[in-house]
């Protein structure tokens, strides 16, 4: 089965980082956050994604060993 973006999408969606960026922040921004910054935090992140390659999903999500839809990469890039 070949995976283009559509399905990492969907498979995103079911993630919530909310609760790492609240517990990191202290170590990535230097302070500490609300709970309703780090909610903003994770959204902003997952639209973030819509512009990842395929390539940035297989490495986020450690799916190197599938095989990405060449064609779908390709079409997306050129927009």
């Amino acid at each position: 089965m070949k995976y283009n973006k559509k399905m990492f999408l969907e498979y995103a969606s079911a993630f919530d980082y909310t609760e790492d960026f609240y517990y990191n922040a202290k170590e990535n921004h230097g302070k500490s956050i609300t709970w309703e910054q780090a909610i903003k935090e994770n959204d902003e992140f997952m639209k973030s994604m819509e512009n990842w390659s395929l390539k940035d999903f297989q490495e986020w999500f450690d799916f190197r060993k599938f095989d990405i839809d060449e064609n779908e990469q390709a079409s997306e890039q050129r927009g």
